[in-house]
C-alpha cells in the first residue's frame, strides 16, 4: 500500500516559473528512474531489490499548481533524495506537505 503526499507551493507563480529546474533537480537525484510523458518521474531506490518487488519506489507527478507524490517505499536512499529535494524547494519557497488526508507530513 503507498502513500499519498501533496506539495503544495505558497507561490504558485514560483512553482510554474521554476518548473524546468524543478525537473532537472528530480532527473538528477540519485534514485531517479524514468520519466514519462515529462509528468510523471519514478524514483528507486539504489539498496538491493526481490525479485517481483515493484520497478519503483516514488511516482511525482507534476500538476498544474502542485505536486503530487505516491510513496510506495522509503528505503534510505529514497529518504534521502526526497529529503533533499524538498530542503531545495525550501530554499527558495515556502512549501507544505500533506496527506491525502490534508494533515501536515513530517517532510
Amino acid at each position: 500500500m503507498s502513500a499519498e503526499f501533496i506539495l503544495s507551493f505558497k507561490d504558485t507563480i514560483w512553482y510554474t516559473t521554476n518548473l524546468k529546474e524543478i525537473v532537472r533537480k528530480i532527473t538528477s537525484l540519485r534514485t531517479f528512474s524514468k520519466s514519462l510523458q515529462k509528468k510523471e518521474f519514478r524514483l528507486m531506490g539504489t539498496e538491493p531489490r526481490s525479485p517481483g518487488d515493484w520497478n519503483y519506489d516514488v511516482r511525482l507527478f507534476l500538476e498544474k499548481e502542485r505536486i503530487f507524490l505516491e510513496i510506495s517505499a522509503h528505503p534510505s536512499s529514497i529518504e534521502n533524495d526526497l529529503s533533499a529535494f524538498f530542503e531545495w524547494i525550501r530554499s527558495h519557497t515556502e512549501i507544505a506537505i500533506d496527506d491525502e488526508d490534508g494533515v501536515s507530513s513530517n517532510w
